[in-house]
Parts: C-alpha cells; sequence; structure tokens
C-alpha cells in the first residue's frame, strides 16, 4: 500500500523524478504569469525571470491550477531561489489550505519538492506562494512551479480491533500509522524529524524560527522550553519538554530542562514552597509563583519514569526521590492558606471532590484537560506515600469525564466538580479551546496504557464524528452546542495531534481520517511554534506507539509482575507511613460505599479494593436465586446462578451446549453475590459469551452496578460463543458482589471465571 509523505522536511530537500512514481505532470506555470499579491512583491528578470518576495504576504496566485484530477496525491516542485546565504522559505497553499513549507538556501537556484493529498477538488482551484518567515535576512526570488499527479489515494483500512488488554500489561503498544499503511521507517524518521527540528534547530528566531528547546545562554548544563507566543517559560512546557526526551531516550536533554526549573521555577519558601511557579521569563527571573498542576504532573510522572529507564543519581538527579517528595506536596505540602473562609492546606488536589484542581487559589475548580488517570495508575504502583489515593484518583477522573464531556466529544477549558461549566469563567474558557483539546488526548492515552474505560471508545468515536461533519480542515474553537467560537477558521496542528491521539480508543473506521491528517501536518514552526508543537509531538509519540510505560531495569513494562501490584503495595504496612496522619479520607461515608481506599482502621487490608461481603442492593429487582454460599472466584461461576438483575430483557436461554444469559438491552446487568477472591486476588477474568454485532463491552464491577470497575471484556462477535479474557485492575481481595453489566443489545453470557 502507497503512503506518501504529505510534507517532506525542509532539511532533507530530496529531489525525485516524475518517472520514479510513474506520475503524470498536469502543469508548469511561470511565476510571473500568475497574479502578485499585494505588497512589496514585484517582477524580476534576474537571476532569471520571475517573482521577488521581499516580505510577509508577498508571493504569487496561480488561479486556475489544474486540480481536477483529485482526489490524489500531489507533488509540488518550485523553483527558486535566496538572495543570499541563509535559507529563504515560501509557504504553498492549495485552495484555501496551506499544504506545507519550502527553502530555497543560497543564491543558486534549487528546485524543491513538496507532496500533498486532497480528498476532493477544492472549492477555489488555486495555488498560493506566499512568503510567512521573512526576518529581513533575505529575500525571496520565485522561478515557477510544476504541478505533478503521482498517485491514487489508497484504500482506507477497515475499522481497528481495539486491544483487550492495556499496554502496561501487554507491553504491546500500536502504531497507529503502520496500521494505516506507512512503512516503519518512514514513521521512525518521521518522529525524529520532528524531535530534531522543535528540540535541536538552530533557527530559533522568536518569529520565524524552529527550536522551542533553548540552551540557557549563561549555563550550558541547563534549558528551557520556550513559549514563543508568549515570551516566557512555563512549568506545564518544562515538564512537557521533559516527558518528550524521556520518551526520546535523550537524557541529556531531560537533565537539562529538570536543572533548569530546579534552578529558576522551584519554590524554595513561602506559601508554594515545593511547587514550581508556572511562568518565567527566559532568563529565569519570576513571572508568578502559583502552580500549574498539569505541570506538575507532568514533572512526577516523567520523574518515575527516568528512575526506572535511567536509574537514578544524586543530588536533584535522584530522580524517584524527586518524584515521590513533589508528590507528597501535591497531596499536601503543609502551607495553609484560606478558602471561602476556612484554612486549608495548599494541596493541588479539591479533598472533597478527589479532583485535581485548576489551582489551589480562589474559587476553586478543575481542567477537564488536567486529568491523567493514565498517570494515576502509575502514581499507585510506584509512588511511596498515598497509592490508595492515587488508584482512587484514576476512577474519579474517568467518572468526571463522563460529566464534563457532551454527546458530541466536546467539553470546555474550565469545570465545576461536577462536570458543568465554570459560569464565572470567560466566554473563551467556557468553550473547547486550548486546553480543552488535551482532554481527548488523555483519554486516548488512557485507554492505550490501561484500557481505562470503554467509555473512552465512545467518546473517541463520538467526537471524530462530530469532527468529520466539519470538514477535512476543521476549525479548532467550539462551543459546547457545536457551533464555531468566533468564527475560528485555524486547523491548529496541536488540536489534530490530540485528536489522532484519541484514535488510539477508537475502534471506528473514521480514525484513519485522523491519523492521516497528523501525518499530513507539518511540524509546527514560526511564533506559535510552542503549544502546537508540544502536542504535536506527544500525539507523534503516541500514535507512533513510542509513548511507553518504563518499569524498573528500563524495561518495557508488560503487567505487574514487574512492579509492585496494587494488591501489593496498598497495604497496611505502606499505608502507615510516617505522613498517615495527615491523609485525609476520601469520604468520612467510605463504610457504606465502595472504595479503592483501604480503611486505615483495618489492620488487615492487604488490596486496593477492601476486604468486605456485600449484600446484593435492595434496589435490585427480584432475583432468580438467593444466594447461600461463598463462590470461589477462580471456578466456573455460570451466569444464570444470578442473584440481582435489572432490565425487563434479562432472560435465560438454552444455548451454548447450556443456559445462557440473554442482556436484551444496553446497561442491563446481573449480580452474582458472595464471590470470595482471597487474600492475593485475581489476575485475569475469563467470559464466555458473544456479541451478535460487533463492539459491545462487558463491564466488570464490584459491588453495585456503578461500583469499581476492574475490568473489560469484549466478547466475540458475529453471534459465535467464544471465550475472551481481560486483566483485572485494581486487584480485590476478600468477597464481593460481582456485577456483569453490557453496553450494546442482545449479548449473551454463558459463565465466567477469574485466575491469577
Amino acid at each position: 500500500m502507497l503512503k506518501i509523505n504529505c510534507i517532506l522536511p525542509l532539511v532533507l530537500s530530496i529531489f525525485f523524478t516524475a518517472s520514479a512514481f510513474a506520475a503524470t505532470l498536469l502543469e508548469h506555470v511561470e511565476a510571473e504569469s500568475g497574479t502578485l499579491l499585494a505588497g512589496y512583491t514585484s517582477a524580476i528578470s534576474s537571476p532569471f525571470a520571475g517573482v521577488a518576495a521581499y516580505g510577509n504576504g508577498d508571493g504569487v496566485e496561480i488561479a486556475t491550477a489544474k486540480l481536477s484530477n483529485a482526489p490524489g496525491i500531489f507533488q509540488i516542485a518550485v523553483r527558486g531561489a535566496s538572495t543570499n546565504t541563509s535559507a529563504a522559505g515560501i509557504a504553498v497553499y492549495v485552495g484555501d489550505s496551506k499544504v506545507g513549507s519550502v527553502a530555497f538556501a543560497g543564491v543558486a537556484a534549487s528546485t524543491q519538492l513538496l507532496q500533498f493529498k486532497l480528498s476532493s477538488v477544492p472549492a477555489l482551484a488555486k495555488i498560493k506562494l506566499v512568503l510567512e518567515s521573512d526576518t529581513g535576512a533575505n529575500d525571496t526570488y520565485l522561478d515557477w512551479y510544476e504541478l505533478t499527479y503521482v498517485a491514487a489515494l489508497p484504500p482506507t483500512p477497515a475499522a481497528p480491533v481495539l486491544p483487550a488488554t492495556g499496554a502496561y500489561f501487554s507491553g504491546q503498544y500500536r502504531n497507529l500509522f503502520v496500521e494505516a499503511g506507512y512503512s516503519k521507517a518512514d514513521v521512525d524518521a518521521k518522529m525524529a524529524a520532528a524531535y530534531n527540528q522543535l528540540f535541536h534547530s538552530a533557527q530559533t528566531d522568536r518569529t520565524s524560527g524552529q527550536a522551542i528547546f533553548i540552551t540557557d545562554p549563561s549555563d550550558s548544563s541547563r534549558a528551557y522550553i520556550w513559549d514563543t507566543g508568549n515570551n516566557d517559560v512555563r512549568s506545564e512546557g518544562m515538564s512537557y519538554g521533559m516527558m518528550i526526551a524521556l520518551q526520546m531516550n535523550r537524557q541529556d536533554d531531560f537533565n537539562k530542562l529538570w536543572a533548569w526549573a530546579n534552578r529558576y521555577m522551584l519554590n524554595t519558601s513561602g506559601e508554594m514552597k515545593g511547587y514550581f511557579g508556572w511562568q518565567k521569563n527566559t532568563d529565569g527571573s519570576n513571572r508568578d509563583t502559583n502552580p500549574a498542576p498539569d505541570g506538575e504532573e507532568y514533572f512526577v510522572t516523567s520523574l518515575f519514569l527516568a528512575s526506572n529507564r535511567w536509574g537514578d543519581g544524586t543530588g536533584i538527579y535522584n530522580y524517584k526521590a524527586e518524584a515521590n517528595k513533589l508528590l507528597d506536596n501535591m497531596y499536601a505540602n503543609g502551607q495553609m492558606h484560606y478558602v471561602n473562609g476556612q484554612q486549608v492546606s495548599f494541596s493541588l488536589f479539591d479533598k472533597t471532590a478527589n479532583q485535581i484542581l485548576f489551582s489551589p487559589y480562589g474559587n476553586q475548580f478543575t481542567d477537564p484537560s488536567y486529568h491523567l488517570p493514565a498517570f494515576y495508575e502509575l502514581w499507585a504502583r510506584w509512588a511511596t506515600n498515598n497509592k490508595p489515593y492515587w488508584a482512587q484518583l484514576a476512577v474519579n477522573s474517568r467518572a468526571f469525564w463522563k460529566k464534563a464531556v457532551t454527546a458530541k466529544g466536546l467539553n470546555p477549558d474550565y469545570a465545576n466538580f461536577d462536570g458543568t461549566v465554570v459560569s464565572s469563567a470567560s466566554a473563551d474558557h467556557q468553550i473547547l479551546a486550548y486546553d480543552a483539546w488535551r482532554t481527548a488526548g488523555n483519554a486516548g492515552l488512557d485507554f492505550a496504557w490501561f484500557a481505562g474505560d470503554a467509555w473512552e471508545t465512545t467518546y473517541a468515536t463520538s467526537l471524530h464524528s462530530f469532527l468529520k461533519t466539519q470538514g477535512t480542515k476543521y476549525p479548532s474553537l467550539y462551543k459546547l452546542d457545536g457551533t464555531v467560537y468566533n468564527n475560528n477558521a485555524d486547523h491548529s496542528p496541536g488540536f489534530v495531534a490530540q485528536n489522532a491521539m484519541a484514535g488510539l480508543a477508537s475502534n471506528n473506521q473514521d480514525v484513519w481520517d485522523f491519523v492521516n491528517d497528523l501525518w499530513d501536518t507539518p511540524v509546527p514552526a514560526g511564533q506559535y511554534r510552542y503549544y502546537d508543537g508540544s502536542l504535536y509531538l506527544f500525539g507523534m509519540l503516541a500514535v507512533s506507539g513510542n509513548y511507553k510505560i518504563y518499569c524498573p531495569g528500563g524495561v518495557v513494562c508488560n503487567g505487574d509482575s514487574q512492579s509492585s501490584s496494587l494488591a501489593s503495595v496498598v497495604s497496611s504496612n505502606s499505608i502507615a507511613s510516617s505522613r498517615s496522619s495527615a491523609i485525609s479520607p476520601i469520604s468520612s461515608s467510605r463504610s457504606s460505599t465502595v472504595s479503592l481506599i483501604s480503611s486505615s482502621k483495618s489492620s488487615s487490608a492487604s488490596s486496593v479494593v477492601s476486604s468486605r461481603s456485600s449484600s446484593v442492593s435492595s434496589a435490585a429487582s427480584s432475583s432468580s436465586s438467593t444466594a447461600a454460599t461463598v463462590i470461589s472466584a477462580f471456578t466456573q461461576i455460570e451466569a444464570e446462578n444470578y442473584n440481582a438483575a435489572s432490565g425487563s430483557g434479562i432472560t435465560k436461554l438454552t444455548a451454548d451446549g447450556g443456559t445462557v444469559i440473554n442482556f436484551s438491552t444496553a446497561s442491563d446487568w446481573i449480580g452474582i453475590a458472595n464471590v470470595d477472591f482471597g487474600s492475593a486476588g485475581p489476575g485475569n477474568i475469563a467470559i464466555r459469551a458473544t456479541d451478535p454485532g460487533y463492539g459491545a463491552n462487558i463491564q466488570v464491577r464490584l459491588d453495585s452496578p456503578t461500583g469499581v470497575q476492574i475490568a473489560t471484556v469484549y466478547p466475540n462477535g458475529g453471534g459465535v460463543y467464544q471465550v475472551k479474557s481481560n486483566s483485572i485492575y485494581p486487584t480485590p481481595a476478600g468477597v464481593h458482589t460481582v456485577y456483569l453489566k453490557v453496553t450494546s443489545n442482545n449479548v449473551k453470557i454463558n459463565w465466567i471465571k477469574f485466575s491469577q
């Protein structure tokens, strides 16, 4: 299957011939024959007959380009030159969409190539060559362009089949680019080129450069990530840069960023002691000492992964110790202030809602894009303190997303803890805007790493379905009702990247449109390359299968056997640390609710899920039998032996060599009481079942139909019974009621069985 990069990196300047593609030359157009763009554009006769572009906006437009061969893959060859030895760039527009840029290095004329794809004929079949990167260093001369039809678009792959378990347990990271038909060699090269451009380009000009990683001019052992849009340095960007460097195995870059953050951003005194000021000037001087909690979240997780991948050094390079220190501060750093007349600690978490805060100051609310359940899962395994809290935090965040995200897959920048919009926020934060872009990427990562929640698949497919209605170059800002905000027409690379990242949770064929869109998007450059570029790199890492979890010893994790499982680490001994007196309970009514927090009063607690016997809820419908004895989880449990059920369509059928339970309506459930998981707990569950269609999920929950979800199993489609399995997380112990809840119609379950 032929897949061609939409935009060749400028540094490659590869020259192809038409015959290499068995391509068709559509037209050769002399630049001077087009319409000169307004500005200082002028015709020239030397070094060739053509057009000179002197300032941004200068260039030429050809209004009758021969694009009627679309859809297809096209190539444009542009001949031009610079007025001196520095590179002169020119942007290429097809229709009204920018498809990339070319650059001419030196006074000798050269021909540069750019490839792009068209899924349909543009409304305006025009080509525009325009200068957008002028710094006054040179002028750009344009001679001609040639437009070539390369090939038909390849067929769209089938809808993906999602893995049964997350990459943390399997060690397998999907490469959606390869699944879409691109070669692994091309993917690897594209990933490396993107990192090198944004981290190691020599072009550092603020408005027209390419780099965001800047070595500290006063100390080459330090570096910062430059917000080129606002001309400052942010804890968000610094922590992003560290995570990206970690994933690219660049410990040198990682250490330079961490050194700069500690030197200039870390508060060592005052109310915010222990936190990183979110905004600094590029010389390290202060602009704001308050923390941005997402920065702390990425610092912690990148430090844990660095400890596992590279090992610990001393001082600030004892990564694990630094991660734990910061995480303890985030939980409750001991500094006090007043909120709504009450004195509270400067935790970065609201201890009532048990969610990440937007800020520990003022009227407190959250930011949906700050919720990172995939990270919390790792903290629950690797942190020294508060493991149960981090485990519950992952559960809470997944539940919160379901409230904050609309049926179209849209969420606001800022939200209350119940998912409603923060009405006191400015209008441009009550919509899906720049912060909110990241929520979809976070959900995709959570699904890829932990298969966190089947709802994440619903989220991804709903978002993609909505954006498909907005066109291939959909805008980037939306009101929550789906209308475009403020007539925004920018198809931002950062948004493109996060939507492709969400595709890790999608089982719909639409996903390939978003994967291809990311592939075809140039690496961000110019004044606003910081935020778009950071999200672009995260998207590239995740979609290419390079955003990985490293367990101790530097190996890619493939299950809790490589690190402490929640069942073993969240014990009474680990909870009863020297800080236990400062740990706030998640809920004062926890004794009557299902919780991942082991009771501090129970000295025998040995798992995240407390050991207790649960009766079937009185709200359940009449059962087919009553629980009489405890059932071992490790025996085959027949579905017809349920004790409670909900749904008028729950029926028993004779099928598959015995009796099966038919769930005729999505959200039907049954409860099987007194299932004993023992003290160690299971690692897997197998379910024999079938789905007449495809894409159903069976959720396995504890102690109520909305209780802790410990597994998701995807039944076999097409009406054929088959045993399907998945891993358990978190690991339960003791006696519980097990609830089986379906997400589609007419799912049939024969039996279930847990195993170690």
